[in-house]
């Protein structure tokens, strides 16, 4: 099992349940034991979430645009959040694994920063996202987390990112 190491940063995650439940709640794992790597970069037993908020936007925007083609009324979210500990899997997998370049792959197209639990003061805002062509967007009013725990240039930096206007493509990769 990896050592949570001192992250202090800032991320993001995409996911499907309301701002209102995500803020008190915040993001737990689907499954207990804590957090376990393979050497292919699969995590299990943590919250994934990315340290690039294009990853997230693509999760967010590719899940909204399945769930509309299925009649179904709700939409993914992209949330930006602070976290204290978590495992930079990219660096893991090339200390632990001594894994790199193509080997790296699958977790460069992730970016993901794996922790054990997020909680809900450290969820600091959210904006939905969907998918316009082949571009994904973040698009309604920003909801912020009036009960968050983080500093004010954290607060700032997360709404400006998630305010920002910047798009992806449906397909995208971080690096390529």
């Amino acid at each position: 099992m990896p050592n949570l190491e001192a992250t202090e940063r800032l991320i993001f995650r995409a996911d499907q349940r309301d701002p209102k439940t995500i803020f008190k709640d915040g993001f737990k794992p689907r499954f207990d034991g804590g957090i376990h790597i393979t050497a292919g970069g699969q995590m299990t037993g943590g919250v994934s979430t990315s340290k690039d908020l294009g990853v997230a936007m693509r999760y967010a925007a590719n899940y909204s645009a399945a769930m509309e083609e299925a009649k179904m009324k709700e939409r993914c979210w992209v949330y930006a959040a602070w976290a204290e500990k978590g495992v930079d899997v990219i660096h893991y997998l090339t200390e632990k694994w001594g894994l790199k370049g193509k080997q790296l792959d699958n977790a460069i197209s992730q970016m993901e920063i794996a922790c054990e639990k997020i909680p809900g003061k450290h969820i600091i805002a959210a904006r939905k996202a969907r998918l316009k062509g082949n571009l994904c967007e973040l698009y309604d009013d920003l909801v912020e987390n009036r009960a968050a725990k983080v500093s004010e240039a954290t607060r700032l930096l997360a709404i400006a990112f998630l305010n920002s206007g910047v798009t992806v493509s449906k397909d995208y990769e971080p690096g390529k």
